[in-house]
């Protein structure tokens, strides 16, 4: 896939809110890019525009998505539809309103065979049990009779994983996947997806506010904030060569094993408030090391080192000192 500067605008009553602002990246076969960022930064909204699934009052209004040489953006929407779920699948972030309290899991499974497999009656209460037991649920004959409601969140989240994979899709887009999970089942959740996706090969999008969570899954990590990337790179980069002060400040929010005495330092202040964005940089009101210059130019996003870009004036310019990938608690 490539993204070139995506923009999706929301018009409101208060006026028209810039909820991404010119993102872009390229994923190839079998890479995981983790997105991260703080509730409001545009991350969801990225996902959902990569199907073309923004809804009004929001809409795609400039860039390119490219999946495989096709401009998605291009296509009809009957064409769009059987890219959905048959090449590029999402794991939603609502479990409970992602499946239909009145069908059974069974059901709604079935249904997603049958319209894109094709599958009928026994093949296809086959290929249910099938889905059912690759995603790890004890006694899926069982489980396919249940509702929704009937299930553990842990459960649940399985099921979405397994309608999600019922077409073996090419990319899959996992919306905070883990939201709301204990430490354990999360960590069963993250263990099952990394194994479905070197099994199948595909690639995936994995959308967190946790930067933890987000740096144990993904190859590269894109910090996003006021619906723009602020950093991009590999995850030893963003933990050991971090270019942008918001991202510095989300590392130093997040626990390190073996240090209990040390306090967290979260990030001061919140996202701002896109019917009126800051002047400049975004993140200067925030920003400790902000200078006269970030209230007014918006600083490009751009390739500071192989690999690694950031969009800051002073990139690089102060202490490196983080906690490597294996020692986030």
């Amino acid at each position: 896939m490539e993204v070139i500067g995506l923009h999706v605008q929301f018009t409101t009553p208060r006026g028209v809110i810039n909820a991404v602002n010119g993102v872009s990246f390229t994923l190839e076969k079998g890479e995981t890019l983790g997105i991260v960022g703080e509730t409001g930064s545009g991350k969801s909204v990225t996902a959902f525009s990569l199907l073309r699934l923004v809804s009004n009052p929001g809409r795609i209004v400039g860039g390119a998505i490219r999946f495989e040489g096709q401009d998605l953006l291009s296509l009809s929407e009957r064409n769009m539809r059987g890219i959905r779920g048959r090449e590029i699948a999402m794991i939603f972030q609502e479990v409970m309103t992602s499946l239909d309290p009145s069908y059974t899991v069974g059901d709604q499974l079935r249904e997603l065979l049958q319209v894109h497999k094709g599958h009928r009656g026994r093949e296809a209460q086959a290929a249910v049990i099938d889905l059912l037991t690759r995603v790890r649920i004890a006694s899926p004959e069982t489980v396919v009779d249940r509702f929704p409601h009937q299930l553990s969140g842990g459960m649940r989240q399985r099921v979405m994983i397994g309608m999600a994979l019922a077409c073996e899709p090419r990319l899959l887009i996992a919306d905070e996947p883990t939201t709301a999970l204990d430490t354990t089942i999360q960590a069963q959740i993250l263990d099952l997806l990394d194994d479905v996706q070197s099994e199948l090969g595909m690639a995936m999008v994995f959308i967190s506010h946790d930067l933890g969570v987000v740096t144990r899954v993904s190859d590269r990590i894109a910090v996003m904030y006021a619906g723009r990337f602020v950093e991009m790179g590999d995850k030893f980069q963003i933990f050991d060569d971090t270019l942008h002060p918001y991202t510095r400040g989300l590392l130093d929010a997040i626990p390190r094993s073996g240090s209990k005495t040390r306090p967290l330092q979260p990030v001061q202040g919140t996202v701002p408030d896109l019917h009126h964005p800051p002047s400049g940089c975004p993140f200067h009101p925030r920003c400790a090391r902000a200078e006269a210059r970030c209230e007014i130019d918006l600083p490009p996003f751009q390739e500071w080192r192989p690999g690694h870009w950031a969009a800051c004036h002073f990139a690089g310019d102060f202490d490196r000192s983080s906690p490597s990938p294996g020692e986030v608690g």
